[in-house]
């Protein structure tokens, strides 16, 4: 998409090519080839037959770095990580620094919740290895994860090297690198993430303006966003399709937090630093005002918005199945509206999502409602930059950015619910239906109150 922003330049036709003379026939008959036998294709990475296939190979080579480094990374790519562990610690003695070792090693802890551990293995794997992006990356989410946010986003950096060569046109346009603005015009882009991670990141723009006072802030955003986005006080212009734009730096959105030094005590959280349109706000509230007790926003699914294998495992890892919340759809005194763009219908949910054409939409339901209870995707992250209350069901060892804690140094209005293990929901499911259920016999939301359920 930003390619389209300044002109390219076409390459000439290839030239044509002569015509290929036809063979002379054999004078000799040719003796038939027999084909060779059919080679068995090998099984998917972390499927059955694979995790099988490496079983039997360890089996045989007990003592074998290849044999116990495979069987670790089928397991780790299956969510096993504890079976993972002791058979990658046990190829990590065989080779120290083995880089791709450290870095399964060191995802299996972050994802078991050992993150002293696992921030010392992702230590170690990028001293292995510095120039490997994906570790680095890795590493920076270990960070986050006990917020060291400074040193996170300076390794976070390295996902550059993830996400392939930079735009071509930035060889051409200076990057901004702190210096004064004054007189110059700036363009803000999205080098990684979707549309929440837009959302999120979107609270430094207004600290970019006031504290620096470019001439022009041009910011190119994703379409989904562009309108409510574009209410935000003292951008020159906001877009999501090709525009012309004659400016004299670039940035991209995600490298402001590591502009800024963001550390824990520094990272700017207004209570709110988004908001929806007036006249929308005012048609969901006509709309919302027939139903009875607290207004309930429910979103239980991470949007699929990339096609590859890991962010799949990601984004189901994030979800809760709908029947899981069916006892709390059933809870006396609420009126749960559905946030789930494509949802699946459920009895005593409210369904408007199909006059939700962007985020600006939902940006206007979202404030009529009492409380928003969301799995990590951008909806979270939207009712938490409106100020509504959040009550967020939080995927063990995935999400970047939220801490360890109940509060979340991002968003003062957010309570996050922590899976206790990966793949179980119950518990937490248990815990948002009882306090909403106190909240709804009390009239109010008190996020960090101890109402009794």
């Amino acid at each position: 998409m930003l390619r389209s922003l300044f002109k390219s330049t076409k390459t000439a036709p290839e030239a044509a090519q002569p015509a290929v003379q036809a063979a002379e026939p054999p004078t000799e008959p040719i003796a038939p080839v027999t084909p060779p036998a059919a080679i068995e294709p090998a099984p998917a990475p972390g499927s059955s037959a694979a995790v099988a296939q490496a079983r039997a190979r360890l089996a045989r080579q007990p003592d074998d770095f290849d044999a116990l480094f495979d069987l670790g990374r089928q397991l780790a790519w299956t969510g096993q990580h504890a079976e993972a562990e002791p058979l990658l610690r046990r190829a990590s003695t065989l080779r120290p620094a083995a880089q791709e070792v450290l870095h399964l090693l060191g995802f299996g802890l972050k994802m078991l919740g050992r993150l002293d551990e696992a921030l010392t293995v992702g230590r170690l794997a990028v001293a292995a290895e510095p120039g490997a992006s994906h570790t680095r990356v890795l590493l920076a989410q270990q960070l986050f994860l006990t917020e060291q946010y400074r040193e996170g986003f300076l390794h976070f950096r390295a996902r550059a090297g993830i996400n392939g060569a930079l735009p071509e046109w930035t060889a051409a346009l200076p990057r901004w690198q702190g210096e004064a603005l004054e007189g110059l015009r700036l363009f803000v882009w999205l080098d990684w993430g979707g549309i929440g991670d837009e959302l999120m990141f979107a609270r430094y723009v207004p600290e970019l303006l006031r504290l620096y006072r470019p001439a022009e802030l041009h910011w190119n955003v994703l379409p989904q966003n562009r309108r409510l986005l574009a209410m935000v006080p003292g951008v020159t212009q906001v877009f999501s399709e090709t525009a012309t734009l004659a400016v004299d730096r670039h940035i991209p959105l995600l490298e402001l937090p590591c502009m800024f030094g963001t550390e824990l005590d520094s990272i700017p959280a207004p209570s709110s630093y988004l908001q929806g349109d007036a006249a929308d706000r005012a048609r969901w509230a006509a709309r919302l005002q027939p139903l009875p007790g607290l207004k309930v926003g429910l979103c239980w699914a991470s949007g699929h918005w990339k096609d590859d294998p890991e962010f799949e495992r990601d984004r189901l890892g994030r979800s809760v199945p709908l029947e899981s919340l069916a006892r709390f759809i059933g809870q006396p005194g609420i009126s749960v509206i559905s946030l789930q763009k494509g949802g699946a219908a459920a009895t005593g949910l409210h369904d408007f999502t199909a006059e939700l054409d962007d985020m600006a939409q939902t940006a206007a339901l979202i404030d009529n409602l009492d409380l928003v209870v969301s799995v990590d995707t951008s909806v979270a992250h939207l009712a938490a930059a409106l100020g509504k209350p959040v009550l967020l069901l939080a995927a063990r060892g995935i999400g970047l950015f939220w801490g360890p804690r109940t509060r979340t140094p991002w968003y003062p209005t957010m309570r996050v619910l922590r899976q206790a293990a990966p793949g179980k929901w119950d518990a937490e499911i248990a815990q948002a239906t009882a306090l909403v259920g106190g909240w709804a016999r009390h009239g109010r939301v008190g996020l960090f109150e101890n109402l009794a359920p």
